[in-house]
């Protein structure tokens, strides 16, 4: 919902309570990818084949699966990382680098850009980092504050 989150101030004893507000809704709607993977052990990998590590013994189908298994778990963990990455940075991505979502386009928010110019001699990186940062709580609707220190004063709520 798109309400706002904010602390609640202290009252006196018997003193008139904050009043909650309610939020709007808006639905969104978004399909969970299905990733399959099959993978098949062929005789070929069995077959006269000694064990790795091994002068002697020959290749248990146990470990031939074993291996094809950790394999394929693998894949899933890698691609699953990749999504939360993309996911991260406001843009979902297929394998094959197709977009799957566009946060941004999703929930209708214009990305930020802060060119830091790190090979610039004169750059005031902490003036940069501090706009990242008075960017981020401006944004934030209340959902926390206090992000930039005091003094610098970036105070704006959504309401």
């Amino acid at each position: 919902m798109n309400g706002v989150l904010n602390l609640l101030p202290t009252q006196i004893p018997r003193g008139n309570a904050t009043v909650g507000t309610r939020g709007k809704r808006k639905m969104r709607s978004f399909t969970i990818p299905h990733i399959p993977h099959d993978d098949v052990v062929l005789p070929e990998e069995v077959q006269g084949i000694r064990a790795f590590g091994s002068e002697t013994e020959l290749q248990a189908m146990a470990n031939v699966i074993t291996d094809h298994l950790q394999n394929m778990r693998n894949k899933h963990a890698i691609t699953l990382e990749h999504l939360r990455m993309g996911a991260l940075k406001g843009n979902i991505l297929d394998a094959d680098g197709s977009t799957l979502y566009n946060l941004y386009n999703e929930f209708e928010i214009t990305p930020k850009t802060v060119n830091f110019a790190l090979g610039t001699a004169g750059t005031d990186v902490k003036k940069k980092c501090m706009e990242v940062l008075r960017h981020i709580e401006d944004n934030l609707c209340g959902f926390m504050t206090g992000l930039i220190p005091s003094g610098l004063n970036s105070a704006s709520i959504c309401a």
